[in-house]
């Protein structure tokens, strides 16, 4: 290793962090061994005065987190197998659920965080379908999407296949659920309201549909060179109380001073009041030509851009827009005309248009499953209607020029360090070359064949394949029990 680091290129710099991580895992998996065999063998009894267990010597010999020690045990035994019952203990290795992940462990294409996952999915399979055949299929299934996945994702496999194999493990189809729900609510000595809440199934799902969107974090604030200068660094709690406060206020205005009475048939009272549906909106005026006569300055997808018109659109809540936030604000959103004459007076006022209609919605949903950029993890519900080729360059609203982006990588895209492309009717992506920050290509992604420069998000993907190996895991058990 060379001692002075100015000697070191970036190139080489990358290599050998690469290189030692992957000895890195070597290692791990050569540690796990150690610990597999010490614990087969019950080597902590031939110690006098020492600790009573494995366990315990790792925490105190190894000087490992009494956490790590736990978790380093689990990973042993199922690599390696649980320890021998008999007299005489001896060491059988490499009989474990998850061997196949201890192999790419010790040959350093996966890492010990995977294997944590592995370990804490075998734990949670229900208990209806633990066989030695189910629970070989699923290490199995771990270990081949190990290798194309970062911990994180391979966490989100695992939940969506042990949801898959027992749907109903959190009361979900529960018919005794409805009459469970409950809304308790308090206040404390500083003000503060706290309470905790049960709701039905349904209008649970419509909570979360409203709460995600709602509760993702903010993107990081950039100054006028491009770098960040703020990041979002509330806690998910504090994103969540932020995102019910939000829901609150809305529905403040919504059953607020919109509401109007429905006289009642005999007219002694006033009857019911009835929530008038008044969407919160972000109001811009602004004209088609401002939104559609924009010179791209760069010569690429996304960036600088120049209004033709030099006049700032103008928006109620924050005031002059610029002709770049413009293009970013007017992709997903509703266009009402206003005829004016000589004098500014109103002619005309026409109904809203949706740039993506709510079937457009539901097939974009259907077709992407989520957020287009590689490795974006964003349901559909924490997603906006982007156009390729954009609206204001002429862009039609159809679904074949149109793909779903979450917030951060919408902007990402309008920022011009994300390219987006359709081919074969599908949308690729692909770092902006010379944009340098986010210029790799994530982990999972997808590679067009003939293109191979343009890659897919492939997480969805591996939702599915851990629904089809769930589903494939009950029919054999099903077959088994006839």
């Amino acid at each position: 290793m060379c001692a002075d680091a100015t000697a070191v290129s970036a190139a080489d710099a990358l290599t050998l962090v690469e290189e030692l991580g992957r000895e890195r895992r070597r290692l791990d998996a050569a540690y796990l061994r150690a610990v597999a065999i010490a614990d087969q063998t019950d080597a902590v009894t031939a110690l006098r005065g020492g600790p009573a267990t494995l366990q315990g010597f790792l925490k105190s010999t190894v000087g490992v987190s009494p956490g790590r020690a736990k978790a380093d045990l689990a990973a042993a035994r199922a690599v390696h197998g649980e320890r021998s019952r008999e007299l005489t203990p001896n060491a059988r290795l490499e009989t474990g659920a998850l061997r196949s992940m201890g192999d790419l462990l010790a040959e350093g294409q996966t890492s010990l965080a995977h294997l944590d996952v592995g370990v804490k999915t075998l734990e949670n399979i229900p208990a209806r379908l633990i066989s030695a055949e189910n629970v070989n299929r699923i290490g199995g299934f771990l270990a081949e999407q190990s290798t194309s996945t970062t911990p994180h994702q391979i966490r989100g496999l695992s939940d969506r296949l042990i949801r898959s194999l027992e749907p109903d493990r959190d009361d979900h189809y529960d018919p005794e659920s409805f009459n469970r729900r409950s809304f308790t609510m308090a206040t404390d000595i500083t003000g503060m309201v706290h309470g905790s809440y049960q709701l039905d199934p349904e209008a649970g799902a419509e909570l979360r549909a409203i709460m995600d969107p709602l509760a993702a974090p903010k993107p990081g604030q950039k100054n006028e060179d491009g770098d960040v200068v703020a990041r979002d660094t509330r806690t998910p709690a504090q994103r969540r109380a932020d995102a019910f406060s939000e829901l609150v206020r809305a529905g403040s205005t919504y059953l607020g001073p919109a509401t109007r009475a429905i006289p009642a048939e005999d007219g002694t009272s006033p009857g019911k009041f009835r929530p008038v549906r008044r969407q919160n909106r972000i109001t811009i005026l602004t004209t088609m030509d401002q939104i559609k006569a924009m010179r791209n300055d760069t010569g690429r997808g996304g960036g600088e851009f120049t209004a033709v018109d030099p006049t700032d659109s103008h928006c109620d809540q924050t005031g002059p827009v610029t002709a770049g936030a413009l293009a970013r604000m007017s992709c997903d959103a509703l266009f009402e005309r206003v005829v004016l004459d000589a004098k500014g007076a109103i002619l005309d006022l026409g109904l809203p248009v949706r740039l993506a209609s709510p079937a457009q919605r539901r097939a974009l949903a259907a077709r992407d499953r989520g957020c287009i950029a590689p490795g974006c993890d964003r349901p559909p519900s924490w997603t906006e209607a982007h156009h390729v080729q954009w609206y204001s360059r002429g862009g039609p609203t159809d679904v074949a020029n149109m793909c779903l982006a979450c917030p951060a990588d919408h902007s990402r895209i309008h920022s011009g360090q994300l390219e987006v492309k359709m081919i074969d009717g599908i949308p690729y992506a692909r770092p902006a070359p010379g944009k340098g920050t986010g210029a790799s290509i994530p982990i999972g992604s997808i590679r067009h064949p003939e293109h191979t420069d343009w890659v897919r998000n492939g997480y969805f993907d591996k939702l599915k394949t851990a629904e089809n190996a769930a589903r494939a895991i009950v029919i054999n058990t099903n077959q088994l029990a006839a």
